[in-house]
């Protein structure tokens, strides 16, 4: 996973997160499951991107979703 700390956060700072999917696609050695990569940045109260980072998560696929 990729991290990134671009601006401090203080005690007192109100964040929300904004993800964007950027890659989906069918796992090879557990065709049920499927791999996602999202793009995430942590955005403090004046609009400035704080922290990005880009986990890979594993989820069930749906039985009738199509390979990716």
């Amino acid at each position: 996973m990729e991290f990134d700390i671009k601006k401090p956060v203080f005690v007192g700072d109100t964040v929300h997160v904004e993800c964007e999917v950027i890659e989906a696609r069918r796992s090879k050695s557990r065709p049920n499951r499927g791999l996602v990569r999202t793009e995430c940045n942590i955005v403090n109260q004046d609009g400035v991107v704080v922290i990005t980072y880009k986990p890979l998560r594993m989820v069930k696929c749906r039985s009738d979703a199509t390979a990716a």
